[in-house]
């Protein structure tokens, strides 16, 4: 399946359209995904919090941080909206058009 989907976003800054193929829905191997969990690990550095910490604001152990970061678990929408507030982020900045 090669099917592409253009998705509108926006935030108050700026407004756009993210394409992805079908293809890509079902992997976490997708260089759009290392890129997102790249940014997550320096978002995390930059908020000068450990893996442990933000485990505890979001009630999950750090292993699923760490699984996060090594592109092992995929996040929803929801956990990365809330990983951006604890991150003091715009949920642009994890993902970039």
């Amino acid at each position: 399946m090669n099917k592409r989907i253009d998705i509108p976003i926006w935030n108050i800054h700026e407004a756009g359209v993210f394409t992805f193929n079908m293809s890509m829905l079902n992997s976490i191997y997708t260089q759009e995904y290392k890129e997102l969990v790249g940014r997550l690990r320096e978002a995390r550095k930059e908020a000068k919090l450990t893996q442990q910490e933000v485990g505890e604001l979001l009630d999950v152990g750090q292993s699923f941080i760490s699984k996060v970061e090594a592109g092992q678990y995929r996040l929803d929408v929801i956990q990365l909206l809330r990983i951006a507030k604890i991150y003091k982020k715009d949920l642009s900045f994890f993902i970039q058009v």
